[in-house]
């Protein structure tokens, strides 16, 4: 008999041990809670995956490695676990059959890819990103809440710089909210292209709204350059460039930092507008530079 509430001893067990034909058929009929039986699930994706990934990443690293498959698979009880010191699953030195490879054939590059990272002690790092990358909220909390979270370098594609870019340009809210509001979130970048201004201007280009309002209302904005690749004004550029996204460059002319971006930047994106034949964009650009103009004439009266 399955108790309605396992360990998570049990559960991680009958997850990666190939469930029996009884628990199987349990889990057909829903006989278990529904939350219980997802996390299953996500712990048997966890455990294909540190299959593959056990077979390029050397022992002393094997923790890591686990930590990694339990942000990909979304598993906050496994990643709890290694974060906590323990390895949840136990190596397996016999030959394995190449089902878990069938099962991760579309992404078996990535899971080679990860494991080098673990191999060079950047497993935690590798963590955030993935689980940054999809959407894994919960996970980045988690993960930037430890001690260790310390040690993740601030740039770079594996650095915290790195996951806010992947996350802003999936579109995944959450996964960005959670690492802007993460007391590491000072250490990211304001230039490069894993920078605030980088992730702002991919998210402007996707016409990811809800992101872009979320990093120019971050604690951070301000660090954001005005001019320059990853400036404001390119984010604006960049915002009318790809759809034409009207949302998102009223997000950029309203918000606290719009003074910041220079007439010249405006210009600019107007004109780029109305060579995209975006009529009401450019109609915004013309609007806000005109507004613009009187407030300065009038200061200039004053």
């Amino acid at each position: 008999m399955i108790p309605c509430i396992p360990s998570l001893k049990n559960l991680i067990f009958s997850s990666c041990a190939r469930p029996s034909a009884c628990f199987q058929e349990a889990l057909a009929s829903h006989s278990i809670p529904q939350e219980l039986e997802e996390e299953i699930v996500r712990i048997q994706k966890a455990w294909d995956c540190y299959l593959v990934m056990q077979k390029v990443v050397e022992k002393e690293y094997d923790r890591e490695a686990q930590l990694v498959c339990g942000a990909f698979a979304n598993s906050l009880p496994l990643v709890t676990m290694c974060l906590h010191g323990f390895s949840p699953f136990s190596r397996r030195e016999e030959e394995s059959d190449d089902s878990s490879e069938e099962t991760f054939q579309e992404e078996l590059w990535k899971c080679y890819q990860w494991g080098d990272r673990v191999n060079q002690g950047k497993g935690l790092g590798t963590a955030v990103l993935i689980a940054a990358q999809r959407g894994h909220a919960g996970a980045v909390s988690l993960l930037l809440g430890s001690k260790e979270a310390h040690q993740i370098p601030s740039g770079g594609q594996f650095g915290i710089g790195g996951s806010l870019w992947i996350a802003s340009k999936e579109g995944k809210t959450e996964a960005v909210l959670a690492l802007l509001g993460s007391e590491h979130a000072c250490r990211i970048l304001a230039e490069g292209e894993e920078g605030l201004g980088s992730a702002l201007c991919i998210a402007a280009s996707w016409g990811h709204a809800k992101i872009v309002s979320l990093i120019l209302n971050s604690l951070e904005a301000h660090r954001i350059l005005s001019d320059g690749e990853e400036g404001l004004g390119a984010a604006l550029w960049y915002a009318v460039d790809r759809e034409g996204n009207e949302e998102v460059v009223s997000l950029l002319l309203n918000s606290s930092h719009a003074g910041r971006i220079s007439t010249n930047e405006m210009e600019r994106a107007r004109c780029h507008a109305l060579l995209k034949a975006h009529k009401s964009v450019a109609d915004l650009l013309t609007k806000a530079m005109a507004w613009r103009l009187l407030e300065n004439e009038s200061a200039d009266i004053a």
